[in-house]
Protein backbone atom coordinates (compact mmCIF):
# COMPACT_ATOMS: atom_id res chain seq x y z
CA UNK A 1 0.00 0.00 0.00
CA UNK A 2 1.31 3.45 -0.94
CA UNK A 3 0.35 6.16 1.56
CA UNK A 4 0.82 9.93 1.55
CA UNK A 5 0.51 11.86 4.83
CA UNK A 6 0.31 15.66 5.12
CA UNK A 7 1.11 17.19 8.49
CA UNK A 8 2.36 20.64 9.65
CA UNK A 9 5.46 19.22 11.35
CA UNK A 10 7.20 15.93 12.08
CA UNK A 11 8.82 15.43 15.48
CA UNK A 12 8.32 17.36 18.70
CA UNK A 13 6.08 16.38 21.60
CA UNK A 14 2.29 16.54 21.39
CA UNK A 15 -0.79 14.56 20.41
CA UNK A 16 -0.59 15.35 16.70
CA UNK A 17 3.11 14.51 16.60
CA UNK A 18 2.50 11.26 18.47
CA UNK A 19 -0.36 10.36 16.14
CA UNK A 20 1.80 10.62 13.04
CA UNK A 21 4.72 8.73 14.61
CA UNK A 22 2.42 5.86 15.63
CA UNK A 23 0.75 5.74 12.22
CA UNK A 24 4.11 5.57 10.45
CA UNK A 25 5.20 2.77 12.81
CA UNK A 26 1.98 0.83 12.12
CA UNK A 27 2.55 1.14 8.35
CA UNK A 28 6.17 -0.04 8.45
CA UNK A 29 5.43 -2.69 5.79
CA UNK A 30 3.99 -0.09 3.42
CA UNK A 31 5.47 2.77 1.41
CA UNK A 32 4.77 6.01 3.30
CA UNK A 33 5.69 9.53 2.14
CA UNK A 34 5.17 12.51 4.44
CA UNK A 35 4.54 16.05 3.21
CA UNK A 36 5.35 18.61 5.90
CA UNK A 37 6.44 22.20 6.50
CA UNK A 38 8.92 21.54 9.29
CA UNK A 39 10.98 18.77 10.88
CA UNK A 40 11.73 18.91 14.60
CA UNK A 41 14.44 16.76 16.15
CA UNK A 42 13.70 14.79 19.29
CA UNK A 43 10.37 13.89 20.84
CA UNK A 44 8.35 11.75 18.45
CA UNK A 45 10.63 12.35 15.48
CA UNK A 46 10.40 9.42 13.09
CA UNK A 47 11.42 8.50 9.57
CA UNK A 48 8.83 7.16 7.12
CA UNK A 49 9.65 4.25 4.83
CA UNK A 50 9.46 6.62 1.86
CA UNK A 51 10.37 10.30 1.61
CA UNK A 52 9.81 13.44 3.68
CA UNK A 53 8.59 15.99 1.13
CA UNK A 54 8.77 19.71 2.05
CA UNK A 55 5.60 21.65 1.23
CA UNK A 56 7.65 24.08 -0.86
CA UNK A 57 8.50 21.26 -3.27
CA UNK A 58 4.82 20.46 -3.78
CA UNK A 59 3.68 24.05 -4.42
CA UNK A 60 6.80 25.89 -5.68
CA UNK A 61 7.23 29.31 -7.32
CA UNK A 62 5.03 31.05 -4.75
CA UNK A 63 7.21 34.17 -4.74
CA UNK A 64 7.23 34.57 -8.50
CA UNK A 65 4.59 36.96 -9.98
CA UNK A 66 1.53 35.02 -11.09
CA UNK A 67 1.79 35.56 -14.90
CA UNK A 68 5.35 34.21 -14.87
CA UNK A 69 4.68 31.43 -12.37
CA UNK A 70 1.57 30.02 -14.08
CA UNK A 71 3.36 27.99 -16.79
CA UNK A 72 5.99 26.83 -14.29
CA UNK A 73 3.31 25.62 -11.88
CA UNK A 74 1.45 23.90 -14.72
CA UNK A 75 4.59 22.01 -15.73
CA UNK A 76 5.29 21.12 -12.10
CA UNK A 77 1.77 19.76 -11.59
CA UNK A 78 2.09 17.69 -14.75
CA UNK A 79 5.27 16.13 -13.35
CA UNK A 80 3.56 15.34 -10.02
CA UNK A 81 0.63 13.80 -11.90
CA UNK A 82 3.04 11.23 -13.33
CA UNK A 83 3.92 10.05 -9.80
CA UNK A 84 2.91 6.47 -9.05
CA UNK A 85 -0.60 6.74 -7.55
CA UNK A 86 -1.07 6.65 -3.80
CA UNK A 87 -3.62 4.20 -2.44
CA UNK A 88 -4.43 6.48 0.49
CA UNK A 89 -3.93 10.12 1.40
CA UNK A 90 -4.13 10.83 5.16
CA UNK A 91 -4.61 14.52 5.79
CA UNK A 92 -4.40 15.83 9.34
CA UNK A 93 -6.63 18.88 9.53
CA UNK A 94 -3.94 21.29 10.72
CA UNK A 95 -1.72 20.48 7.73
CA UNK A 96 -1.71 21.98 4.24
CA UNK A 97 -3.96 20.14 1.80
CA UNK A 98 -2.00 18.57 -1.08
CA UNK A 99 -4.60 16.04 -2.18
CA UNK A 100 -5.06 17.81 -5.52
CA UNK A 101 -1.35 17.68 -6.39
CA UNK A 102 -0.83 13.91 -6.70
CA UNK A 103 -2.72 10.97 -8.22
CA UNK A 104 -4.60 9.51 -5.24
CA UNK A 105 -7.20 6.75 -5.04
CA UNK A 106 -8.71 7.44 -1.60
CA UNK A 107 -8.57 10.75 0.29
CA UNK A 108 -9.06 10.49 4.06
CA UNK A 109 -9.45 13.38 6.50
CA UNK A 110 -8.49 13.16 10.19
CA UNK A 111 -10.20 16.03 12.09
CA UNK A 112 -7.72 16.10 15.01
CA UNK A 113 -10.45 17.53 17.25
CA UNK A 114 -11.52 20.26 14.80
CA UNK A 115 -14.82 21.07 13.12
CA UNK A 116 -14.28 19.97 9.51
CA UNK A 117 -17.77 20.51 8.06
CA UNK A 118 -16.63 23.18 5.58
CA UNK A 119 -13.61 21.17 4.43
CA UNK A 120 -14.77 17.56 4.33
CA UNK A 121 -16.19 17.63 0.79
CA UNK A 122 -12.67 17.29 -0.64
CA UNK A 123 -12.40 13.80 0.84
CA UNK A 124 -13.84 10.35 0.27
CA UNK A 125 -14.19 9.66 3.99
CA UNK A 126 -13.58 11.29 7.38
CA UNK A 127 -11.79 9.19 10.01
CA UNK A 128 -13.14 10.00 13.47
CA UNK A 129 -10.56 8.97 16.05
CA UNK A 130 -13.26 8.28 18.65
CA UNK A 131 -17.09 8.15 18.68
CA UNK A 132 -17.48 11.55 20.35
CA UNK A 133 -15.57 13.10 17.41
CA UNK A 134 -18.69 12.64 15.28
CA UNK A 135 -19.84 16.09 16.42
CA UNK A 136 -17.02 17.60 14.32
CA UNK A 137 -18.39 15.96 11.17
CA UNK A 138 -21.52 17.15 9.39
CA UNK A 139 -22.81 16.86 5.85
CA UNK A 140 -22.93 14.04 3.34
CA UNK A 141 -19.30 12.84 3.39
CA UNK A 142 -19.07 9.29 4.82
CA UNK A 143 -17.30 8.84 8.13
CA UNK A 144 -16.03 5.91 10.17
CA UNK A 145 -14.48 5.57 13.61
CA UNK A 146 -10.85 4.52 13.21
CA UNK A 147 -8.74 5.15 16.32
CA UNK A 148 -5.00 5.53 15.72
CA UNK A 149 -2.61 2.73 16.70
CA UNK A 150 -1.34 2.85 20.28
CA UNK A 151 2.24 1.67 20.70
CA UNK A 152 4.76 1.93 23.52
CA UNK A 153 7.13 4.74 22.60
CA UNK A 154 10.43 4.04 24.39
CA UNK A 155 12.17 2.27 27.23
CA UNK A 156 11.31 3.77 30.61
CA UNK A 157 13.87 6.19 32.08
CA UNK A 158 13.56 8.47 35.12
CA UNK A 159 13.87 12.24 34.49
CA UNK A 160 17.15 13.74 35.66
CA UNK A 161 15.59 16.01 38.27
CA UNK A 162 14.06 15.93 41.75
CA UNK A 163 10.41 14.92 41.91
CA UNK A 164 7.89 14.52 44.74
CA UNK A 165 7.82 11.03 46.22
CA UNK A 166 4.13 10.82 45.33
CA UNK A 167 2.55 12.80 42.50
CA UNK A 168 -0.26 12.88 39.98
CA UNK A 169 0.66 13.42 36.35
CA UNK A 170 -0.82 15.52 33.57
CA UNK A 171 0.55 15.93 30.03
CA UNK A 172 -0.79 18.66 27.74
CA UNK A 173 0.26 21.71 25.76
CA UNK A 174 -1.65 24.77 27.00
CA UNK A 175 -2.02 26.56 23.66
CA UNK A 176 -5.81 26.75 24.02
CA UNK A 177 -8.20 27.15 26.94
CA UNK A 178 -9.94 23.90 26.01
CA UNK A 179 -6.89 22.03 27.35
CA UNK A 180 -7.77 22.99 30.93
CA UNK A 181 -4.75 24.94 32.16
CA UNK A 182 -6.86 27.25 34.32
CA UNK A 183 -8.76 24.32 35.82
CA UNK A 184 -5.45 22.63 36.70
CA UNK A 185 -4.24 25.75 38.51
CA UNK A 186 -7.56 26.25 40.31
CA UNK A 187 -7.74 22.72 41.75
CA UNK A 188 -4.03 22.17 42.43
CA UNK A 189 -4.36 22.94 46.14
CA UNK A 190 -7.10 20.32 46.49
CA UNK A 191 -4.97 17.48 45.13
CA UNK A 192 -3.68 15.05 47.75
CA UNK A 193 -0.34 14.94 45.90
CA UNK A 194 1.50 17.59 43.84
CA UNK A 195 0.75 17.77 40.12
CA UNK A 196 3.61 17.08 37.70
CA UNK A 197 2.77 18.89 34.46
CA UNK A 198 4.66 17.92 31.29
CA UNK A 199 4.41 20.18 28.26
CA UNK A 200 6.30 21.39 25.21
CA UNK A 201 6.46 24.67 23.30
CA UNK A 202 8.57 23.50 20.39
CA UNK A 203 5.73 23.48 17.87
CA UNK A 204 3.71 26.40 19.25
CA UNK A 205 4.71 28.99 21.85
CA UNK A 206 2.43 29.93 24.75
CA UNK A 207 2.83 31.52 28.16
CA UNK A 208 2.87 29.15 31.14
CA UNK A 209 2.96 31.93 33.77
CA UNK A 210 -0.86 32.03 34.16
CA UNK A 211 -0.77 28.41 35.38
CA UNK A 212 2.00 28.79 37.96
CA UNK A 213 1.20 27.27 41.37
CA UNK A 214 3.31 26.02 44.27
CA UNK A 215 1.67 22.58 44.00
CA UNK A 216 2.47 22.23 40.27
CA UNK A 217 5.88 20.89 39.20
CA UNK A 218 6.65 21.66 35.55
CA UNK A 219 8.74 19.57 33.16
CA UNK A 220 9.26 21.03 29.70
CA UNK A 221 10.18 18.80 26.74
CA UNK A 222 10.30 15.52 28.63
CA UNK A 223 11.60 12.73 26.40
CA UNK A 224 9.29 9.82 25.48
CA UNK A 225 11.35 7.62 27.82
CA UNK A 226 10.91 10.10 30.69
CA UNK A 227 7.18 10.36 29.98
CA UNK A 228 6.80 6.59 30.15
CA UNK A 229 8.58 6.50 33.53
CA UNK A 230 6.28 9.23 34.85
CA UNK A 231 3.17 7.33 33.75
CA UNK A 232 4.48 4.17 35.40
CA UNK A 233 5.20 5.90 38.72
CA UNK A 234 2.31 8.38 39.02
CA UNK A 235 -0.41 7.84 41.59
CA UNK A 236 -2.85 8.83 38.83
CA UNK A 237 -3.01 10.50 35.45
CA UNK A 238 -5.32 13.53 35.39
CA UNK A 239 -6.81 15.06 32.24
CA UNK A 240 -8.12 18.61 32.67
CA UNK A 241 -9.20 18.95 29.03
CA UNK A 242 -12.81 19.78 28.21
CA UNK A 243 -12.66 17.63 25.08
CA UNK A 244 -10.15 15.60 23.06
CA UNK A 245 -9.75 14.39 19.50
CA UNK A 246 -8.19 11.10 20.58
CA UNK A 247 -6.46 12.00 23.84
CA UNK A 248 -2.99 10.52 23.47
CA UNK A 249 -1.94 11.23 27.03
CA UNK A 250 -5.01 9.38 28.31
CA UNK A 251 -4.27 6.49 25.93
CA UNK A 252 -0.70 6.27 27.25
CA UNK A 253 -1.97 6.21 30.82
CA UNK A 254 -4.28 3.34 29.85
CA UNK A 255 -1.52 1.30 28.21
CA UNK A 256 0.95 1.83 31.07
CA UNK A 257 -1.59 0.75 33.70
CA UNK A 258 -1.97 4.14 35.40
CA UNK A 259 -5.19 5.08 37.24
CA UNK A 260 -6.97 7.80 35.22
CA UNK A 261 -9.11 10.79 36.20
CA UNK A 262 -10.79 12.41 33.20
CA UNK A 263 -13.93 13.50 31.47
CA UNK A 264 -15.24 10.75 29.20
CA UNK A 265 -13.85 12.08 25.95
CA UNK A 266 -11.71 10.85 23.06
CA UNK A 267 -10.30 7.36 23.62
CA UNK A 268 -12.52 6.90 26.70
CA UNK A 269 -15.63 7.11 24.49
CA UNK A 270 -14.60 4.09 22.38
CA UNK A 271 -16.89 1.06 22.56
CA UNK A 272 -15.24 -1.77 24.47
CA UNK A 273 -12.49 0.34 26.03
CA UNK A 274 -11.15 -1.16 29.27
CA UNK A 275 -12.20 1.35 31.94
CA UNK A 276 -10.73 -0.40 34.97
CA UNK A 277 -9.11 2.21 37.18
CA UNK A 278 -10.75 5.09 35.27
CA UNK A 279 -12.67 7.70 37.29
CA UNK A 280 -14.87 9.99 35.19
CA UNK A 281 -15.84 13.48 36.35
CA UNK A 282 -18.40 15.88 34.92
CA UNK A 283 -17.62 19.09 36.80
CA UNK A 284 -15.10 20.82 39.05
CA UNK A 285 -16.69 19.51 42.26
CA UNK A 286 -16.33 15.89 41.18
CA UNK A 287 -12.75 16.50 40.03
CA UNK A 288 -11.78 18.00 43.40
CA UNK A 289 -13.27 15.01 45.23
CA UNK A 290 -11.34 12.55 43.05
CA UNK A 291 -8.07 14.46 43.53
CA UNK A 292 -8.57 14.42 47.29
CA UNK A 293 -9.14 10.65 47.23
CA UNK A 294 -6.12 9.64 45.10
CA UNK A 295 -4.25 6.74 46.72
CA UNK A 296 -0.44 6.42 46.70
CA UNK A 297 1.18 4.83 43.67
CA UNK A 298 1.56 1.06 43.96
CA UNK A 299 3.45 -0.69 41.11
CA UNK A 300 1.87 -4.01 42.13
CA UNK A 301 -1.61 -2.59 41.64
CA UNK A 302 -1.25 -1.28 38.07
CA UNK A 303 -4.02 -2.16 35.64
CA UNK A 304 -3.20 -4.68 32.90
CA UNK A 305 -5.77 -3.30 30.47
CA UNK A 306 -6.76 -5.07 27.25
CA UNK A 307 -6.00 -2.65 24.39
CA UNK A 308 -5.51 -5.20 21.61
CA UNK A 309 -8.07 -3.48 19.38
CA UNK A 310 -5.82 -0.38 19.36
CA UNK A 311 -2.67 -2.24 18.30
CA UNK A 312 -0.84 -1.38 15.04
CA UNK A 313 -1.82 -4.56 13.18
CA UNK A 314 -5.52 -3.88 13.73
CA UNK A 315 -5.15 -0.29 12.54
CA UNK A 316 -3.36 -1.37 9.36
CA UNK A 317 -5.97 -4.06 8.64
CA UNK A 318 -8.85 -1.62 8.99
CA UNK A 319 -7.14 1.10 6.94
CA UNK A 320 -6.31 -1.38 4.18
CA UNK A 321 -9.90 -2.64 4.12
CA UNK A 322 -11.19 0.93 3.94
CA UNK A 323 -8.90 1.81 1.03
CA UNK A 324 -9.45 -1.37 -0.98
CA UNK A 325 -13.21 -1.43 -0.36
Amino acid sequence: MRVLISIPFVGGVGGLERNVASTIAALAEDHVDVCTARRIDGGFATEPSGTVIPYRRVVPYRRIPSPLARPLRWAHRKSLARTEPYDAYLHYFAGRYVGDQFPIRTRLLIPSGNDVASFASRFDCVLAQAPDNKRFIRGSVPSVVLPPPVVATAESRAPDRDLPEQFVLTVFNAYHGIKGGELMRDVASASRFPIVWCFSRRTRHYDIAPYAHHDIVTIEDASPANLRWLYEHAAAYVSFSRTEGFGWAIADALQYGTPVISRRTGVLSLDGIDLRGVSVYEDRTELVRLLEEVTPADPAARFDRDLDFLRPARFRERLHALVTG
